[in-house]
């Protein structure tokens, strides 16, 4: 029985969804192995830091999985913990500063894992928390980091590894996302968790004389703190890498083709998430750092699966705030354009009661980062708007379905 295994097995009885377990289970092994293992990507070395979000209605019972990864992983006592409420900066504050355990392990890296049971009252609201949560993640790009404010000065992160675990509900996602945060990257990085439904229903009263669950010096602690010492690079068996490749082809082949529809940017970066998880699956197993084809068969199924469509449910229309509607309605005059071109003015007059001069300049500059719509100053010096080229079918497909 491997580590996820006997997390399941320990918490069979309770309500919450078995996947919120099985992901909260990953987030912990995550956080734990921080840049020590990685798969040589030959211009990267790619670590196994995820970034989670388990979304469900009030009720499900999420903050039990989460209480789960953030009791484990405080017990190994090997990377930062950050709970509670905190600002992106308090944040950083933290990664920057040496650690020192109880059990005399020195910590020098900005390693930490941020968790909580409710992602909206954790990031306390900052126009760059989750363009700087985008930075940090991608620690396979960039091993320092320098924040530099007036208030606090100079903040160096050396050895980034961040790795992510909350959990909310549809209505406080949307609170919390930023208008940037769907196209712009965030998401694209966030695997997305959704259920409907517990995973039983128990009381959990029958048994007075029941102890409760405690994961203090049991296997699962044990074998934790084992792949907390897990070090050096990964390998694919010939079958795993011959499960990839196959997987990789064909379903890049129909990104190519638009037969996938996404928005987020998540289907272009679902190959990294598969290896990351195969890498955490293999270390469930043991620590031979050999990413076996039952790994990779496992990773794959539970990514391609709702990864993409979750994700895309959120997207434009269905993000935060009420600009989500008012650029779809930008969007769509486009797409009724001659050639997808439009002068600014002429989108005021026609749009005038949707939104005004200010909102719709903050919808543009959105969608111009994402590189969806590209601004021009015409031979009449007005400001015309371009939907770039690339995307006019994909875009197509999101608006009008």
């Amino acid at each position: 029985m491997n580590l996820i295994e006997l997390v399941l097995e320990k918490t069979d009885q309770a309500e919450t969804p078995k996947s919120f377990f099985y992901w909260s289970t990953l987030a912990a092994i995550s956080s734990i192995v921080k840049r020590n293992v990685w798969i040589n990507k030959r211009i990267y070395k790619l670590y196994p830091n995820l970034y989670i979000l388990l979304i469900a209605k009030s009720g499900l019972r999420k903050g039990a999985a989460t209480s789960l990864a953030k009791s484990l992983v405080e017990k190994v006592q090997n990377t930062r913990v950050i709970y509670g409420r905190s600002s992106i900066q308090a944040i950083i504050k933290e990664l920057s500063d040496q650690r020192t355990f109880p059990n005399g392990y020195v910590l020098n890296s900005a390693s930490g894992f941020i968790v909580s049971g409710e992602l909206a009252s954790s990031i306390i609201g900052d126009p760059q928390s989750q363009t700087i949560l985008t930075d940090l993640y991608d620690s396979n790009y960039h091993s320092e980091w320098t924040n530099t404010l007036k208030g606090s000065g100079k903040e160096k992160l050396r050895e980034i590894y961040v790795t992510f675990l909350a959990a909310t509900n549809p209505t406080l996602l949307e609170e919390f996302l930023e208008e940037s945060s769907i196209q712009g990257g965030f998401i694209a990085r966030t695997i997305l968790i959704k259920e409907d439904r517990k995973a039983r229903i128990n009381a959990l009263i029958d048994d007075d004389a029941l102890e409760s669950v405690d994961f203090d010096d049991t296997e699962i602690l044990v074998r934790l703190r084992e792949i907390a010492n897990a070090r050096g690079q990964f390998r694919f068996s010939d079958e795993a890498k011959s499960l990839y490749k196959e997987w990789y082809e064909a379903f890049n082949g129909r990104l190519e083709r638009g037969e996938i529809r996404d928005s987020t940017g998540t289907a272009d970066r679902l190959h990294d998430h598969i290896l990351k998880v195969s890498m955490l699956l293999s270390l469930a197993d043991n620590l031979s750092l050999v990413i076996d084809k039952h790994h990779m068969i496992e990773a794959i199924n539970n990514l391609t699966g709702d990864a993409v469509r979750v994700a895309e449910s959120i997207s434009t229309g269905k993000g935060k705030s009420e600009l989500a509607v008012k650029t779809k309605i930008l969007l769509d005059e486009l797409l009724s354009a001659p050639e997808y071109r439009l002068p600014r003015e002429e989108v005021l007059k026609r749009r005038f009661k949707d939104f005004d001069a200010y909102e719709l300049d903050r919808i543009v500059e959105t969608l111009s980062q994402a590189g969806a719509i590209q601004m021009q100053r015409g031979s009449d010096a007005k400001v015309y708007y371009n939907l770039a080229p690339k995307y006019v079918a994909q875009i197509e497909r999101l608006v009008r379905k």
